[in-house]
């Protein structure tokens, strides 16, 4: 029994790289496997030896899915949660403990010792596979990389999902007065509720996709702050909040942003006074068979373009691909950050919670944006690549 104790405590050092590589439930169900198998063959031993032999390999897969299993749990429930769990589960686990005896002294009387290991075995077989198949696809909120003090939350996903669902009529305009001379992010007094909801909207989409992926420009492009002919396009801009981002963190470069609409871009003199030279913001069409002019042909070292997946149909992906790329100096940059909702599914960070509103909330927007023959970011890698 020294011996024993002594492999499971040599055995747990490697649960950690085996966890890292299969991740955790996995790493617990593949590792107390073989113990449950190596139980099962301890009475059909021939040899001492070999039933030593056996424990011992029992014993060492039997302690490798104990530090997985905490760190599973502790990952799985809230802070505030984890010491009510854990002290249910140690209870549990306890009282159950407590039953083993009682089955083991009943095999005794009847001279079946064989079947204790078997019954043993077969019971840590059925838990290693209903823990394979209830958790296996669990989505742990730690292994979600973010920025140390960023949060993305429910709100901001619903931030992106009533941009793209709330038509402007849902809004009354309201005056001049009623809008009170809104400042917060430079913009103009006379836009109306909707419209100033809509730059809210569009601002707080944006502290969400900075948030979820952790830069502005792509970490793979070379950007110097120092370069002082680097000239950024910005497509489809909104408010302009990434572009004037951009124009801050990299004052020596040129800016320009490009929308159907100027209803929401910062006022003109917000812009004079905060950028006088390096920001500028122009009425284009994305899909417009011209392009954006000749003017702007080859003349930008990064084109950007965030979320148009709402806004374009049909064949017009074809040419908004084709004008963000006219715009590109040789070797220039195009980054597309966008998403495929009709391919969208739900990864839950919490296992047993009930998601059957958010499952209709999303099977609406597939039909909504399915009628708009919008949406279909699927084919972006095909257009890219023609």
């Amino acid at each position: 029994m020294a011996a024993v104790w002594l492999v499971a405590s040599i055995a747990n050092l490697f649960s950690s790289s085996v966890a890292r590589r299969l991740g955790l439930v996995r790493a617990m169900v593949f590792t107390h496997l073989p113990n449950a198998v190596f139980l099962a063959f301890i009475p059909l031993a021939p040899t001492w030896w070999m039933m030593d032999m056996l424990l011992l390999a029992s014993s060492a897969f039997g302690s490798m899915d104990q530090a997985p299993r905490s760190a599973f749990v502790a990952a799985v429930f809230l802070p505030s949660e984890r010491t009510a769990v854990m002290g249910t589960l140690n209870l549990v686990r306890t009282l159950a403990a407590a039953g083993g005896p009682l089955v083991t002294g009943y095999f005794h009387e009847k001279k079946m010792w064989t079947a204790v290991f078997f019954l043993s075995a077969a019971l840590k077989i059925a838990y290693d596979i209903g823990l394979l198949m209830m958790f296996v696809n669990t989505k742990l909120p730690e292994t979600q990389r973010r920025p140390r003090e960023t949060t993305v939350t429910d709100m901001d996903v619903g931030v992106l999902l009533s941009e793209s669902l709330t038509p402007p009529e849902a809004f009354e305009t309201f005056d001049d007065e009623e809008v009170g001379g809104y400042e917060g992010g430079g913009y103009g007094k006379d836009q109306g509720k909707w419209n100033y909801e809509h730059i809210e909207e569009l601002n707080e989409q944006h502290k969400c996709l900075v948030g979820a992926f952790g830069f502005h420009i792509h970490p793979s492009i070379p950007v110097a702050k120092e370069e002082h002919d680097f000239r950024v396009a910005d497509i489809a801009c909104g408010s302009g909040i990434w572009l004037t981002d951009i124009a801050t963190q990299y004052p020596h470069a040129q800016c320009d942003g490009f929308d159907i609409s100027d209803k929401q871009f910062p006022a003109s003199s917000d812009l004079k006074r905060d950028f006088p030279d390096s920001l500028r913001f122009h009425v284009r069409d994305a899909t417009a068979e011209g392009g954006y002019g000749k003017d702007f042909e080859c003349q930008f070292d990064i084109v950007a373009v965030r979320l148009l997946h709402i806004s374009i149909a049909g064949a017009q992906w074809t040419r908004a691909v084709q004008n963000a790329i006219a715009l590109l100096k040789p070797g220039g940059y195009l980054q597309w950050i966008d998403w495929d909702p009709h391919s969208a599914r739900l990864v839950q960070s919490r296992p047993m919670l009930e998601h059957t509103a958010i499952d209709q909330l999303l099977g609406l927007f597939k039909q909504f944006l399915g009628a708009l023959d919008t949406g279909a970011t699927a084919r972006l890698p095909e257009e890219m690549r023609e």
